[in-house]
């Protein structure tokens, strides 16, 4: 019970703070204009406790999936109590209408502009421009970016943190960049080419810059080649490098380099060495830990250099009766190329799973390497309805290869605390809200124009999940969160849709327009509308929650 408690609070206060906010525009400016407000209540359905003060009743109902300023006159034909003749809704200039309906939905998108400013405002941790990992193969990798590098400034911009430098990276696909490296103590300056990368995201498709480098770093776990030292001194893939010659090893990129520095000691194609008995020196000792239990070991000289490398591409495991299993693929074997693209990264295994889904392809062909060699290994993928990023149901490739995903492979990279003042707190805050009524009017457009499933649409569970995991995350991510969605519901509100405040908004517009006031008949008409359209919407939401909550 007190898990549900602590699940059920933050949608109490996501849900109630954010209709609050939303009531109170509406109720602001109708008080501003002398319109006689009767109730102003949070939530539906019977009262839990309420109380009046001046001529409003003020009440909490049962229910709190909404919320309403009743005022007097709103109602097409109610009759108004000859004191308050003048004070009805209906009988205010259409700007004063238009004024009250506006202020609700304004205030929802204005509300964020307070909790992101405050966030911005209040000294947190970011990660830092330290990098941690260099993608091999990447526009970083080629310029000669190295792990633990600084990254001080593009283009002459200094970059405070991993997000600024994200940012400046993203917005100039094809474009070549200047950076300003620090690199033990020195600084140095290389030119990168950003990548020009496909964004799938539904909302906003387009190009994205990407040079390949990341702050966090990988963990030292281990693949291990066959027939190297590695393999030979009993190594084994997926097992954890602890020491290396007595010192403490934190990253596998820490690892890799640390082998560097010992090249010569595995070297054995040069001649010269061999002659000199120069590949028979002491081998590199060996801590780590297999399955949590110590294992200690020494690399000598072999065939390859060391036989160590990142075990990102072996697989973790294969599910069992999976298409990949059928094909007889094994954990423990090195995805080398998928229909004959290499692959460097487990993004690029996904990338190319992704791209046979959206062709359908009936047959993939995995290369991989294993104990007994290099094989192609064709596998007949078996597709399935699956929730996209989106809550959309997509259909999508199952092969069942499986990544290391422990999240104790990756290492947490440096971070730096941020301290903004008022002004850049404001001015941060101000543009992320711009940036965030900008993608949610497009998402919402794209919903319209049939671009987006209507799947992607939730409701009250939706926003229990939702509300639960950004708590969980920490206060926050759930106020970044309840900032999202104080803006989605601003945004719906100004639909032109009948008894939402839009319909009240471009209602006031028409009468403006005409000189003279809509009719009680199609009023009437339009509030029936409107209440088959909400009830039509609220059972569409609740359809997709059960669906995307109970049955998928």
């Amino acid at each position: 019970m007190p898990g549900l408690v602590m699940k059920v609070v933050p949608l109490v206060v996501l849900l109630c703070g954010l209709v609050f906010v939303h009531e109170l525009g509406h109720f602001l400016v109708a008080k501003f204009f002398r319109v006689k407000v009767l109730k102003f209540s949070i939530g539906f359905g019977p009262r839990i406790f309420a109380f009046t003060r001046g001529e409003t009743e003020y009440r909490l109902a049962m229910l709190p999936l909404g919320g309403y300023v009743k005022m007097a006159g709103d109602v097409p034909g109610q009759e108004i109590d000859p004191a308050d003749a003048g004070r009805g809704f209906l009988e205010q200039t259409p700007l004063v209408r238009g004024l009250i309906a506006v202020a609700g939905p304004a205030f929802n998108l204005v509300f964020p502009l307070l909790l992101y400013f405050g966030l911005f405002l209040v000294p947190h941790d970011v990660p830092s421009t330290r990098i941690g990992y260099v993608v091999p193969g990447r526009p970083a990798a080629l310029a000669g970016v190295q792990p633990g590098d600084r990254i001080l400034s593009v283009d002459g911009v200094a970059t405070q943190d991993f997000n600024d430098l994200r940012d400046a990276i993203e917005h100039r696909p094809g474009q070549a960049l200047a950076l300003a490296l620090e690199r033990a103590g020195q600084k140095i300056s290389v030119t990168v080419t950003a990548a020009s990368d496909a964004d799938d995201n539904p909302v906003e498709p387009g190009r994205r810059g990407r040079i390949g480098i990341a702050p966090y770093a990988h963990a030292p776990i281990i693949g291990v080649i066959p027939g190297s030292p590695a393999a030979l001194a009993g190594l084994a893939t997926f097992d954890r490098i602890v020491r290396l010659d007595g010192k403490t090893v934190e990253t596998y990129e820490a690892l890799a380099a640390a082998l560097i520095s010992k090249r010569d000691t595995f070297n054995t194609e040069e001649p010269a060495l061999l002659a000199t008995g120069g590949a028979r020196r002491r081998g590199a000792k060996v801590d780590l830990q297999r399955e949590g239990k110590p294992i200690a070991a020494t690399l000598t000289p072999g065939p390859v250099v060391h036989g160590l490398e990142s075990e990102e591409l072996y697989l973790y495991g294969v599910e069992a009766g999976s298409p990949a299993a059928t094909a007889g693929l094994l954990r423990g074997d090195k995805i080398l190329s998928i229909d004959g693209r290499s692959v460097t990264t487990w993004d690029d295994v996904d990338h190319a799973l992704r791209a046979s889904s959206d062709a359908h392809h009936e047959t993939l062909t995995v290369q991989v390497r294993s104990g007994d060699g290099v094989h192609d290994s064709v596998v007949h993928p078996t597709y399935k309805l699956q929730r996209d990023q989106m809550g959309a149901r997509v259909l999508t490739a199952q092969v069942g290869l499986l990544a290391d995903s422990r999240p104790e492979s990756i290492v947490a990279g440096e971070t730096v605390r941020v301290a903004n003042g008022p002004l850049k707190a404001a001015r941060l805050a101000a543009q992320k809200l711009v940036e965030l009524i900008r993608v949610m009017t497009l998402g919402i457009l794209r919903i319209l124009q049939g671009r987006i499933s209507y799947e992607t649409i939730g409701g009250p569970i939706l926003l229990y999940q939702v509300a639960a995991k950004s708590a969980e995350v920490g206060w926050d991510a759930f106020f970044w969160t309840m900032g999202v969605i104080s803006v989605n519901l601003g945004l719906m509100n100004l639909l032109p849709i009948p008894v939402l405040d839009g319909w009240h908004i471009f209602a006031a517009g028409v009468e403006s327009v005409r000189r003279r006031p809509l009719s009680i008949r199609f009023r009437e008409i339009a509030n029936a509308v409107g209440l088959a359209l909400l009830a039509a919407l609220t059972l569409l939401v609740f359809r997709n929650d059960i669906m995307r909550s109970f049955f998928e």
